[in-house]
């Protein structure tokens, strides 16, 4: 079987998860080291000294800055990082689902699955205890190519909550 996912993406989604959230505690630390030096300072200030309006001008600032900042670095980066972190502990930890179907087709169409862009295929899965055919679909990561399925093709694949994890050709047509 031919595994869609590797341990290598997995550990580098895994660092870069880390250095976001290095870089996240860094920011807040330095603000709030910031912060209390900042209070101490204007605390420490005569009663009513013009000095008082520059801290407080300058706390205003810099922490309008800094959530500026994180929600820009946590909604794009470590958002988008995460999601695709928690989608490939699934897919190496979860529970596995192997099915054998034909291939229906590809839609190249941009969709959401649990915070991650995904992309997916259509197979027709027969279930013996119902005795019926239905269409299942499987989705794969936006970014990457749709595997070499051809229309018809028998295909053995494993799946975590719908996402491709390996796959078998059973013949070539």
């Amino acid at each position: 079987m031919d595994n869609f996912f590797t341990q290598q993406e997995f550990d580098s989604v895994k660092k870069q998860r880390l250095s976001a959230i290095i870089m996240i505690v860094l920011v807040l630390t330095v603000y709030f080291a910031l912060f209390i030096t900042t209070i101490i300072s204007y605390l420490r200030l005569p009663y009513q000294d013009a000095k008082g309006n520059l801290y407080k001008a300058m706390l205003y600032v810099v922490t309008v800055v800094v959530i500026v900042y994180l929600y820009i670095f946590i909604g794009i980066r470590y958002k988008r990082v995460n999601k695709y972190y928690k989608m490939l502990c699934g897919v190496f930890n979860g529970t596995c689902v192997k099915d054998t179907g034909k291939f229906i087709s590809f839609s190249d169409t941009l969709e959401t699955k649990d915070g991650v862009d995904v992309k997916h295929m259509i197979f027709s899965v027969y279930i013996p205890r119902r005795a019926n055919w239905y269409e299942r679909v499987i989705y794969i990561p936006y970014e990457r190519d749709f595997p070499p399925f051809i229309e018809g093709q028998d295909v053995i694949f494993t799946s975590q909550s719908n996402i491709l994890i390996s796959y078998e050709i059973l013949d070539e047509k």
